[in-house]
């Protein structure tokens, strides 16, 4: 029993000081407001720290705006709770809490295989939690299900995380004409995910608005 709680004690100590490099080598340890919010979510979330750390920046930005905020794709709900901390707006977060709902041929990873019906399953225990954080959620297939409930709302921060094709499409087609001018589309796995890159690059290359490529996985427009 000793051996295994000072195991995990070098764990934790290793990963403390990789952690504290990682804040310097990046910058992120200037970002005082971030890495007080971000500590204490890294662990649960399937987003690195520069792809928290630009959902943190476009919800800090947006405060200016007029409209309300939405996620889609909640999981574990990392990036939402993060979203609240920083924001004076409404706040919606959509997920089916079964995994994706629904997938298609275009839905390959770009490092190979595909993504599958029922990945990234959070459990219903995530509703709770966030509701009581004062985020509206909302159980359902997006915006097939659940649309209905702010179809009459205007959005200035939409954040998207929903891994594919049809998905992103359906999410990019219900929020743009919602957008208010200047409002953000933050979307995860792009250009990573196949499907993702291919809904981004069919909705806006008739649109007036250019996609902006961000390090990591990330794909970043503003609307006009």
């Amino acid at each position: 029993m000793f051996e295994g709680k000072f195991v995990k004690m070098i764990k934790e100590l290793v990963d403390k000081i990789l952690w504290k490099k990682l804040w310097v080598l990046t910058g992120l340890n200037k970002q005082k407001g971030f890495v007080k919010n971000y500590e204490c979510l890294r662990k649960s979330t399937t987003l690195n720290h520069c792809d928290m750390f630009n959902v943190y920046s476009c919800a800090l930005a947006c405060n200016k705006l007029e409209g309300d905020v939405a996620e889609v794709g909640v999981y574990k709900g990392s990036s939402v709770k993060l979203i609240k901390q920083m924001t004076n707006k409404v706040v919606f977060a959509f997920d089916t809490f079964n995994g994706i709902p629904e997938i298609t041929k275009f839905d390959k990873k770009q490092g190979g295989g595909m993504f599958k019906k029922g990945d990234f399953n959070s459990g219903l225990e995530i509703i709770t939690n966030l509701q009581k954080l004062g985020i509206k959620t909302f159980k359902g297939i997006f915006p097939q299900e659940t649309g209905k409930f702010v179809e009459k709302e205007s959005f200035c921060f939409v954040h998207l995380d929903v891994d594919v094709y049809k998905s992103t499409k359906d999410c990019l087609q219900f929020f743009y004409p919602r957008l208010v001018s200047g409002g953000i589309i933050l979307s995860h796995d792009y250009p990573n995910s196949l499907g993702v890159k291919k809904a981004f690059d069919e909705f806006f290359k008739d649109k007036k608005e250019v996609l902006i490529c961000l390090l990591d996985q990330q794909v970043l427009v503003v609307k006009k």
